[in-house]
């Protein structure tokens, strides 16, 4: 009994790996002659595709939308989920490597990793670049930024001589108020806000530091300093 049972485990293993490499070869078949496939393509191929291996009938819903996975066949929603523009940004505006948005949508803002490091503001509605603030010389890369939608400033988190530094600018007419040197000894590459409450906090690239800003005066009010343990997939805090 036991040794069918494992010839018949087997087998239904081996069919299941057989049908996996035909969807992935069949959903691959169109793309191998350099033309690069629509993401309408890509999504109705996967649609076929999958829906032969589970069954003649498939359907996929998520509590919203319903795909027929056996025609592909797709409702507005998913067929609508097109790149619609594209903007351009001036000589020099590289390597956008953080971005922040106001809460009513009506601009965003892209930090540059050049030196110095700049802050371009884009018009939403018609996305178009409407300005740039140009931080001060040294002060290299804009890692991360976060908004403070109260009180109408964004703080954008750069370098100057290794050393992480968050610059407080003034949104409405992108002009810069302030700066504090956290002085982490790293970038600061992630952050977060705690507009209520008064806070922003800043992750470093290298150190496993957490560094906490007053945002009413730009002052550093407290630093963790976190050492990872892999072998669980936590942190706690250096002793």
């Amino acid at each position: 009994m036991k040794t069918r049972l494992s010839i018949f485990t087997v087998a239904l293993i081996a069919a299941f790996v057989c049908t996996a490499i035909g969807i992935s070869l069949g959903s691959r078949k169109n793309y191998r002659s350099g033309e690069r496939p629509s993401s309408k393509q890509v999504l109705s191929d996967f649609a076929v595709n999958n829906a032969h291996s589970i069954n003649t009938n498939a359907f996929l819903h998520n509590g919203e939308t319903t795909v027929n996975l056996n025609t592909g066949t797709f409702p507005s929603q998913v067929r609508a989920f097109a790149r619609v523009g594209a903007l351009t940004l001036d000589p020099g505006e590289d390597g956008l490597h953080s971005a922040a948005i106001d809460p009513n949508r009506t601009f965003a803002y892209f930090g540059t990793f050049t030196s110095p490091g700049q802050v371009v503001k884009v018009r939403l509605s018609d996305f178009t670049r409407v300005g740039v603030l140009t931080l001060n010389p040294g002060e290299t890369g804009v890692q991360s930024a976060v908004i403070d939608p109260t009180g109408g400033f964004g703080y954008f988190a750069t370098s100057f001589g290794g050393a992480g530094t968050v610059v407080k600018v003034r949104l409405s007419d992108l002009t810069r108020v302030g700066t504090l040197i956290v002085n982490t000894g790293s970038l600061l590459t992630s952050a977060v806000i705690d507009a209520s409450g008064g806070f922003a906090y800043f992750g470093t690239e290298s150190r496993n530091l957490v560094a906490k800003v007053r945002l009413s005066d730009l002052t550093r009010v407290g630093c963790n300093d976190f050492v990872m343990l892999r072998s669980v997939g936590r942190t706690r805090p250096r002793e």
